[in-house]
């Protein structure tokens, strides 16, 4: 069996970290006094959310890794001319693409 991808399992995980508050949602409309006009659309809305919040997780974690990776990258190659636009110095990520990174020294 084939191993799946970061970028497939980010989005599984996002998908599943949904999924109990969503069928809990689905289950108290389907099983309370609604119409099925009004209960199909509210389906359909929070499938839609659900999902669409999915996969932008998944944009935006791969889209950071990507970046880090190119800047990563041009260090090795000793391109020290570009820097990570939007870094927020208060998270993690934010740290690794600050400009005040101490610099490595190569031996």
């Amino acid at each position: 069996m084939k191993e799946l991808s970061f970028e497939r399992r980010i989005q599984l995980l996002s998908v599943a970290a949904g999924l109990p508050g969503s069928l809990i949602a689905l289950i108290l409309l389907w099983t309370g006094d609604y119409s099925s006009r009004t209960a199909w659309t509210l389906t359909i809305f929070l499938v839609l959310f659900w999902l669409s919040f999915a996969m932008s997780l998944r944009h935006r974690v791969v889209f950071s890794l990507q970046t880090l990776s190119n800047l990563l990258a041009a260090l090795r190659e000793e391109d020290f001319s570009i820097r990570a636009r939007g870094a927020r110095y208060n998270d993690a990520l934010g740290e690794a693409f600050s400009p005040s990174m101490p610099k490595a020294s190569c031996a």
